[in-house]
């Protein structure tokens, strides 16, 4: 089977809180543990053309600082290749963007990432790395290889606070 979706769409989404604490998933039928690069393939092909998130908001009770954004991306899974990507295009008070891409093959096992951020002062990745919220920040990441071997580069600004250009 194949479902094809041309376009998947949400609008003014809120996410204001994390699961209460003491509350459980629901029990799955019972599946292995799955690290980095063990992401399961769809049970069918699914082509995801475009993903449209208009108003999307997450506040501090679930992320170091709250965030408004718009996002637009794809998904497609056909048993042999996982492609996604999403950017996040900031719609609050602090300016920036945020690109994310993954690839995954199911038949060499191999996994290609990369993330692009950049906001102004006050913004989502600077609060995930514990910097000062007077700082803008600018990370790029990219990597590829098998899960046991990944390689790839990473850059980092955070305005006189930290730099950094290296291999991971």
């Amino acid at each position: 089977g194949e479902v094809q979706i041309d376009l998947l769409q949400a609008v003014d989404l809120r996410f204001e809180r994390l699961p209460a604490e003491g509350s459980e998933a629901p029990e799955l039928s019972s599946q292995p543990q799955l690290s980095l690069g063990d992401w399961p393939k769809t049970p069918i092909a699914v082509d995801v053309r475009e993903i449209a998130l208009t108003g999307v908001t997450i506040t501090d009770n679930v992320l170091p600082t709250p965030i408004r954004f718009n996002a637009s991306g794809r998904f497609q899974d056909d048993g042999t290749n996982q492609p996604a990507a999403l950017v996040l295009e900031r719609m609050d008070a602090v300016s920036g963007s945020i690109a994310f891409e993954y690839a995954k093959s199911f038949e060499t096992g191999n996994l290609t990432l990369n993330l692009d951020g950049d906001e102004a002062p006050g913004g989502l990745l600077a609060a995930l790395a514990n910097l000062p919220d007077t700082t803008p920040t600018q990370v790029t990441l990219s990597g590829n290889g098998l899960p046991s071997a990944f390689e790839g580069s990473l850059q980092a600004n955070a305005d006189g606070v930290v730099s950094v250009d290296g291999r991971v």
